[in-house]
Order: C-alpha cells, then structure tokens, then sequence
C-alpha cells in the first residue's frame, strides 16, 4: 500500500484519473522478485469492499 500511495498523489496533481488495486502478494521484476511472476487480485475482497463503500 503504502508504494502505491505517493503514485496516486502524483496522478491527483497532474489531474489525471487513476485508480489503485492491493493485489494479494507483489510480482514486480523490479522491486520484488526478478522472474516477475503473474499477481491477481482478491475479488472476494473487491466486492466486499465495492459493497461496503455504497451510498
């Protein structure tokens, strides 16, 4: 999370539309692991969260 964080201020600034998803572990060549495996996202959680965050 907190990797993501200074990126979507960025965006904000520049007043470009930007969004963030937490993935479940970090595959990243460059920052995490070199054979940069495939990452996914929790979509039990994205729901849960999407359901929650409704007006």
């Amino acid at each position: 999370m907190l990797n993501i964080l200074p990126g979507g201020y960025d965006m904000r600034s520049g007043r470009i539309a930007s969004q963030c998803l937490l993935l479940d572990y970090p595959g990243c060549k460059k920052h995490w692991d070199p054979k940069g495996p495939p990452t996914a996202i929790n979509e039990d959680l994205l729901v849960r969260i999407i359901v929650t965050a409704r007006p």
